[in-house]
């Protein structure tokens, strides 16, 4: 009898891990600070984020596509450094089709409003779609000189 007692036990508790899991998912948790991606010596300073700026949101990009705006920031790194994620957050989205390997992390405002960051140009993905993440997790590392040459952009 105490074996059986045990075994519903097991159940039960599966049951409410599967539905802790699934059913209700991870909220990423609220993001108040955002740093550069990088291991700068002050992540969170402008004029960190600004000396490593090479395109703005908004700038002309020369495209295929006729007046074509750029939709982000793009900041300039050494081959292979580590790339780091912004802020607090969840990883929600890993695109692995070289070379545009693509990162999405969801972040959360203290007011609840949802942003997202995106890191491309990366290789070495350290995690996993539903990872929560901070300023201290590496997500991936840029390019190395051989894959630069590889990828065509």
């Amino acid at each position: 009898m105490k074996l059986k007692k045990t075994h519903n036990k097991s159940f039960l508790l599966a049951i409410v891990i599967f539905f802790l899991i699934y059913i209700f998912p991870k909220q990423p948790p609220v993001c108040s600070n955002f740093y550069t991606p990088y291991q700068d010596a002050k992540r969170s300073s402008f004029k960190s984020i600004w000396k490593r700026t090479i395109s703005t949101y908004g700038a002309h990009r020369s495209s295929y596509l006729s007046g074509h705006q750029h939709s982000g920031i793009d900041l300039r790194g050494k081959v292979s450094e580590k790339v780091y994620a912004i802020g607090a957050g969840q990883v929600v989205y890993i695109h692995l089709s070289f070379p545009h390997l693509t990162l999405v992390v969801k972040h959360r405002l203290a007011d609840n409003k949802i942003i997202y960051s995106s890191y491309k140009h990366i290789e070495g993905i350290e995690v996993d779609i539903g990872d929560i993440v901070d300023h201290k997790t590496v997500l991936a590392r840029l390019f190395n000189e051989k894959e630069l040459k590889e990828s065509r952009f």
